[in-house]
């Protein structure tokens, strides 16, 4: 009795066959995502639900933002799609975790750096028929200057990554906009899927489980409007005080949301028209439920993916730098 294991192309997005006798078995694909912040965790959703077949799908959370323990609750409680939802300290300790359990591909949010390329190299060492697959990361997929340029080029010679996608141990690039990745990176040799559905269509057709999720339905802003027109300033890892002091000047309801890995912050600063969203709401499910109640937004940002990603009539994006 003989047995044969193959595995199809990486760009196959099918199932993994054992042939038995002749016989064609199947087998589900079982495969990680690890996500460290809000955003990933929608975007691998996103990823997760464009499978063709039937793929058993698991989720490492990284603890490193804020309210992460109890959004990796609710995702076990709210949304059926994961086999299995597990916590992490690092994304080191993530990655780590996925040793011995059979994965056939691992989602990961970043190869970028030597921390990445150590963590990576032991995976594949232990399991080297896996698939490593960088997913889209914001705006910082299409980034090149995460390094200066001579330490990227070191980087680079080294095999470690220097940007999203160009570690050499990574097989994958899971991402919406194929050709800007490319001109950008004219060079490179990772094979690319690019994601089918938007964020923008994702978040409208799932908005139950992602405000059950992150709680976005506790946000009651019908029930605060003074104005028919609203600013939101979305900060970066600091905030801008300045930027907002500017902001709450003008005679419009005003929101702040910080960023995610914000953990303590002093929101003394609010006054008047300003309200302060909690953090670990998505930017994104934020602008999509003003967008149904204000006739005009103006979103301030730095740098921020929201503008690729919440192209709606009724918006309007300032990048602060």
């Amino acid at each position: 009795m003989k047995y044969s294991l193959f595995k199809l192309h990486p760009r196959s997005r099918e199932e993994v066959a054992i042939v038995r006798d002749g016989q064609c078995m199947e087998k589900k694909v079982s495969v990680l995502f690890i996500a460290t912040k809000p955003l990933q965790i929608m975007m691998a959703m996103v990823i997760r639900d464009g499978f063709k077949t039937p793929v058993e799908c698991h989720l490492h959370v990284v603890l490193d933002f804020l309210n992460a323990d109890d959004i990796s609750k609710r995702i076990k409680s709210h949304d059926d799609g994961w086999k299995s939802v597990t916590d992490f300290p690092t994304r080191q300790a993530a990655i780590a975790g996925s040793t011995g359990k059979g994965y056939s591909k691992i989602f990961l949010d970043s190869d970028v750096g030597v921390r990445n390329y150590i963590s990576l190299n032991e995976i594949k060492r232990s399991q080297p028929d896996v698939t490593l697959s960088v997913y889209e990361e914001g705006c910082g997929t299409y980034q090149d200057n995460y390094y200066p340029a001579l330490k990227a080029a070191l980087l680079r010679l080294l095999g470690i990554g220097e940007r999203l996608g160009g570690c050499r141990l990574t097989d994958e690039l899971w991402i919406y906009e194929k050709y800007e990745y490319l001109s950008v990176f004219p060079r490179s040799k990772v094979l690319i899927e690019e994601i089918d559905q938007s964020l923008l269509c994702f978040i409208k057709e799932n908005t139950d489980v992602l405000n059950k999720i992150f709680l976005a339905e506790n946000l009651n802003v019908a029930e605060n409007i003074s104005s028919e027109n609203c600013i939101v300033y979305l900060s970066s890892w600091e905030v801008d005080r300045r930027a907002i002091a500017s902001l709450q000047e003008k005679l419009e309801d005003c929101y702040v949301k910080l960023h995610p890995h914000i953990r303590e912050f002093d929101a003394s600063f609010a006054q008047g028209f300003t309200r302060l969203v909690p953090a670990s709401i998505p930017a994104e499910m934020l602008i999509m439920e003003l967008a149904k109640l204000y006739m005009h937004i103006v979103i301030y940002h730095h740098d921020s993916s929201v503008e690729r990603y919440m192209d709606l009539n009724n918006v309007e994006y300032i990048n602060l730098g």
